[in-house]
């Protein structure tokens, strides 16, 4: 049974005006409590006494406003209904699936982008496991793909020596790390044409995603399967649709050209190969161009040189087969070359060139160039342009000075571009593990392509403090030109 709870005890009537009289007069310093005791009564008794002669105002409930939901809040189902399908087929229209058409897909990531909602790609590789009722392998390694024609220890020796990657894979290899991941090399023709052996291999090492640092027409030709990999290349992903970060060679050349000319030189040549410019689609070409554009008068403009290829051209001139000469470039930029007198050169030189001995072409064009367009400096990508110029008795850099575009191990104490290329392996490692944890491997419809830029460093082979004349440059030109050089030099106009 339950029990009724007791009536209040009413207080006597005395009790209740000692109780307000003191109050009122002398205990409003008093606590609750201490008016209690003093009377004898309880806390509860007191309170409600005083509250029954206005003595104690009654505390005002706080009211909570209550936050106003939105009528559709940021999850999948919220986008599937805004969007008018279902939830299955707005994740696949978020996640870039085939099955979806078009303008369904186009019509969900619009819904979701106005309602702030993002797949998040780990969830979503949690979610596929459960649903395909097997449990996906955690990739603890990543494929670094190179191509070399050694036969034996080709990464750890030759390969870094011969084509400079060891930088973009010291950096990837730093960045993967951080990541939880290995980075491990893998050489195209390991196996020579037997590239799905290749695959196989990877796949048992846990290989999901590919850094490609050969170039991609290589891997067209041979054949490499893209389709089962997450992949960024650090070469021109043109013909594979890939993913590319690599260096920014277009800024590279405007930022050595406009430090030469800042350092007082006006007749800035360009010596390159023809197989650099195919490498960069011609960006370092571009960038040449763009720089004399801005900076140069037409007085002082030399064209960008590709002196090898004329080097072979004088090889078929020689060898009595003009007919094999054909020019690379513009034809007014290689006019001079054809216009030159070759019958000054001996026989001995001549049978050389017609052997291919020795670097005999390239001296006797590099030496018809240099007279011809009598430039200040130079820039190059090859180590081996001092050592040619000394040979024509051209003293760097007292009588010339160069620049090179990629300093490295064999090229100590140049001036030039230092390339950022740990940045270049780090970057490219981020990019390769995001492609992984959104799931998405193979070629891809419209691919990223980042560039970081290379910084000068001053170096014995370049004349500082030539005075010249600095002439009237636009505002334009001279914002360029601060942009161009930035921070690495102190010579500003």
């Amino acid at each position: 049974m339950s029990r009724k709870k007791a009536g209040r005890r009413p207080l006597p009537e005395e009790l209740k005006s000692r109780l307000i009289s003191f109050a009122e007069h002398e205990g409003k310093k008093d606590t609750i409590k201490e008016l209690a005791i003093r009377f004898q009564v309880s806390e509860s008794s007191v309170i409600r006494m005083l509250r029954s002669h206005g003595l104690y105002p009654r505390k005002k409930k706080s009211v909570r406003a209550k936050a106003s939901v939105p009528q559709h809040t940021s999850t999948l189902a919220a986008v599937a209904e805004k969007a008018g399908v279902s939830r299955s087929t707005a994740s696949l229209a978020l996640k870039g699936s085939g099955k979806v058409s078009n303008l369904t897909a186009e019509r969900v990531q619009k819904c979701a982008q106005e309602l702030g909602y993002t797949l998040h790609p780990y969830v979503s590789a949690l979610m596929k496991s459960v649903r395909s009722g097997r449990v996906q392998p955690v990739t603890e390694s990543l494929g670094y793909v190179y191509a070399t024609v050694d036969a034996k220890n080709r990464f750890a020796e030759e390969y870094p020596k011969l084509y400079g990657p060891a930088r973009r894979f010291d950096g990837a290899q730093a960045r993967a790390r951080k990541l939880g991941f290995e980075l491990k090399p893998f050489d195209l023709f390991e196996f020579g044409d037997n590239i799905k052996r290749q695959q196989e291999v990877m796949f048992s090492q846990g290989i999901n995603g590919v850094l490609f640092d050969t170039p991609s027409y290589t891997l067209g030709e041979v054949g490499f399967p893209l389709d089962p990999f997450a992949c960024v290349t650090f070469r021109d992903s043109a013909p594979l649709n890939v993913h590319c970060v690599q260096t920014d060679y277009f800024s590279d050349v405007e930022k050595a050209y406009s430090t030469l000319w800042s350092l007082g030189f006006r007749r800035i040549g360009y010596l390159f190969s023809y197989g650099q410019a195919m490498a960069s689609n011609d960006a370092r070409v571009a960038g040449f161009r763009e720089a004399q554009f801005m900076l140069s008068e037409e007085t002082d403009k030399i064209p960008p040189f590709p002196f090898l290829v004329f080097s072979y051209h004088l090889i078929a001139y020689c060898c009595g087969q003009p007919e094999l000469i054909q020019d690379m470039y513009q034809a007014g930029e290689s006019k001079w070359f054809h216009e030159q007198d070759w019958s000054s050169l001996s026989a001995k030189q001549v049978q050389d060139i017609q052997n291919d001995s020795g670097d005999t072409g390239i001296l006797a064009v590099l030496e018809k160039w240099i007279r011809y367009w009598k430039p200040e400096a130079i820039i190059t990508e090859d180590a081996r342009m001092i050592e040619w110029l000394e040979t024509l008795n051209i003293h760097v850099p007292a009588q010339l000075s160069v620049a090179h575009l990629d300093l490295k191990e064999d090229t100590p104490g140049w001036a030039g571009i230092r390339r950022a290329d740990e940045q270049v392996g780090q970057e490219a490692i981020q990019l390769l593990c995001d492609q992984l944890a959104l799931g998405r491997k193979g070629a891809v419809s419209v691919p990223l392509h980042q560039r970081i830029r290379g910084h000068w460093q001053n170096g014995d082979t370049v004349r500082a403090g030539r005075q010249v004349d600095l002439p009237q440059l636009t505002d334009v030109a001279k914002k360029w030109l601060r942009q161009s050089i930035g921070d690495d030099v102190g010579v500003h106009p």
